[in-house]
């Protein structure tokens, strides 16, 4: 996110992808097909601020999926297989509510 090249992105990405790949490999491609594929130019540095926002930094989309993501962890002090689990609960609850649908 916070990669202000290019090149930097990609270094921190094989280095994040790599520490966590062995132990988490389903949630680290998740991040890759389904965040940064899509959206890696509205949330990293390196191309975010290449695009005039007046000030606002605000992405909605990525706002609102934010504070549903927070509401299931609900702490800052959980370690990532929490976090893994916390978000693996939401994601079945979201799957189950548009099945319902």
């Amino acid at each position: 996110m916070r990669s202000v090249t290019e090149i930097e992105y990609k270094a921190n990405w094989a280095a994040f992808a790599k520490k966590f790949q062995r132990n988490y490999l389903k949630v680290v491609q998740y991040i890759a097909k389904e965040w940064l594929l899509f959206y890696k130019k509205k949330l990293v540095k390196a191309w975010a601020d290449n695009y005039l926002y007046f000030n606002n930094q605000a992405i909605g989309r990525a706002e609102v999926t934010h504070v549903i993501v927070k509401r299931y962890i609900q702490s800052s002090r959980k370690d990532l297989k929490e976090v893994v689990e916390d978000y693996s609960r939401m994601v079945e609850y979201q799957y189950s509510e548009l099945r319902a649908v």
